[in-house]
């Protein structure tokens, strides 16, 4: 199922459930040029990026998490304790 922003709806769920936990708002703002309020209205679940905006920001997200093993550990234990899949099964 698609959101309003056009981004697939457990995509938008696995970023802003899981995200948070493992890195701020800043640093992934910092990494894609957004405004960190941009992005951290968006992980705090308000999905009005649009697609491509929240594309560059999830693929921002992998991009970090791919250079650093402790996130990476990090996020999938939150993504678990949500129910939601890990980093390989995210990409």
């Amino acid at each position: 199922m698609q959101t309003g922003a056009g981004m697939d709806d457990r995509l938008f769920r696995h970023l802003t459930a899981a995200v948070p936990a493992v890195i701020s708002a800043r640093r992934l703002a910092t990494a894609t040029g957004l405004a960190t309020s941009t992005v951290r209205r968006f992980l705090q679940g308000r999905n009005d990026l649009g697609y491509h905006r929240a594309l560059r920001l999830y693929r921002a997200f992998i991009d970090i998490i791919d250079h650093d093993k402790e996130l990476r550990q990090r996020f999938d234990a939150a993504a678990r304790r949500r129910g939601l899949p890990g980093v390989e099964r995210a990409r």
